[in-house]
């Protein structure tokens, strides 16, 4: 256990520190220590492996819809990218090492899908608390995602090696994980609502909705008409002006 909390804790700062190195002004140090955070959860997936009768229960997939759901698309991407790109330099953070050579295994295309996983679920990102229902839609939508990418490379990887039945091995591959990570991404919409609630961010986006419609309302009730002489001619309301409008002899109308 302490190999693997070594391994996080390193891959960590090693992202941590080069984006800091090379940030972009649009990246803020919160962004990438968030970014930083969810690629160490990638990676403790990767080694986190609970038995069951078909098939093993594991939480990377569980971790990249997670990403995009609590960091938006963009951040989401780029811790799951970030986690990639650490296992192919040689960091051992996937299931089975690290090292460019990962690229021929058949599960491979899974990694590449949870970039799109995270890009998926990142659609419900900055929705001012939007229903349970939808979140659960998007997560699955995600899983399905990554399922499609990763499904794809398993398919090409056994018409290359082993073209022989491989509806049979699809199905052992592929589609016998399916239920396991449909119930994670669940799981998974279930604890981003309620880390999003303990952070504030849904708070923070229905403000910033309300925010946007106030000012909508306000921009159209800026331009009024005010009736002078029995016609009605446009003014721009001020500070001064109430919500009737005058004519020259000094008689008020409702606007």
């Amino acid at each position: 256990m302490y190999g693997v909390r070594h391994i996080v804790d390193s891959a960590a700062k090693i992202l941590y520190y080069t984006v800091m190195k090379h940030k972009k002004s649009s990246l803020t140090s919160a962004d990438i220590a968030a970014v930083a955070l969810f690629t160490a959860l990638m990676i403790a997936g990767a080694y986190i492996s609970i038995p069951f009768p078909l098939v093993p229960l594991t939480f990377q997939t569980a971790f990249a819809v997670l990403a995009g759901l609590v960091l938006g698309s963009r951040r989401g991407m780029f811790a799951t990218a970030a986690y990639m790109v650490l296992g192919l330099i040689g960091i051992p953070v996937f299931n089975s090492g690290g090292g460019f050579q990962y690229v021929a295994k058949p599960s491979f295309g899974f990694i590449v899908g949870f970039i799109a996983a995270a890009g998926v679920a990142g659609l419900a990102y900055g929705r001012a608390k939007p229903k349970l229902s939808m979140h659960i839609l998007i997560s699955l939508m995600a899983v399905l995602a990554n399922y499609i990418v990763g499904g794809a490379y398993v398919y090409v990887w056994l018409l290359i090696n082993s073209p022989s039945d491989i509806a049979a091995q699809m199905a052992a591959m592929v589609l016998a994980f399916i239920p396991k990570d449909c119930a994670l991404g669940i799981f998974a919409a279930l604890l981003a609502r309620r880390i999003l609630r303990i952070t504030g961010r849904d708070r923070a986006e229905k403000l910033k909705s309300a925010s946007a419609v106030l000012h909508s309302e306000t921009s159209a009730n800026a331009d009024s008409v005010a009736v002078i002489d029995g016609q009605c001619m446009p003014f721009t309301r001020t500070a001064n002006t109430n919500s009737s409008c005058s004519d020259g002899g000094g008689e008020s109308h409702q606007g």
